[in-house]
């Protein structure tokens, strides 16, 4: 799971509102970002993204709309939604860094058996009490499902499931 990874101080934030939330934030926010927000239309409408530029022509900050309150599913939007570089929750309620990390995880799968697809190139710092263990069991498992589905019966018979069982079993001390 190489899509999430150690947080640095170079992480570019990330900071996922409401449409609530970004009402406030708005009140706190330099006037540049607000106009900014303004000639995007942004709103935080749900799956949104708004990269804030800084004064060199780089990325300060991204907003990510959650709309009314955003499901697992609007989280996976910021896989390859994000531009390449490695991002940091900023602000994020526990339940939601657990989900954007687990969303993070399952929108990152790629399917690759018979064709190289590139991995994403946007990465997520794991934000501090996330249950890291969690949420790479979910997502490992996530992915072996999706990958026993994808893969033709031709080339998945009855011994080639009989050996991905063994495997699992074998690396879980079953």
């Amino acid at each position: 799971m190489d899509c999430l990874v150690e947080p640095t101080a170079a992480d570019t934030p990330l900071l996922p509102l409401t449409a609530a939330a970004f009402e406030r934030w708005q009140g706190t926010a330099a006037e540049p970002d607000r106009a900014w927000c303004a000639a995007q239309g942004f709103e935080a409408q749900e799956g949104r993204l708004l990269c804030l530029p800084d004064p060199a022509g780089g990325i300060s900050r991204v907003l990510f709309g959650l709309g009314e309150g955003a499901g697992l599913w609007t989280w996976a939007a910021l896989v390859d939604g994000l531009p390449a570089g490695t991002y940091a929750l900023d602000g994020a309620e526990a339940g939601d860094a657990e989900d954007a990390c687990l969303a993070f995880g399952l929108g990152a799968y790629r399917f690759d058996r018979y064709k190289d697809a590139p991995p994403p190139a946007a990465h997520l710092a794991w934000p501090a009490g996330v249950d890291r263990g969690r949420v790479t069991r979910l997502v490992e498992g996530q992915c072996l499902a999706r990958t026993l589905i994808n893969t033709p019966a031709g080339d998945l018979g009855p011994e080639e499931l009989v050996a991905a069982a063994r495997g699992l079993a074998e690396q879980h001390g079953g």
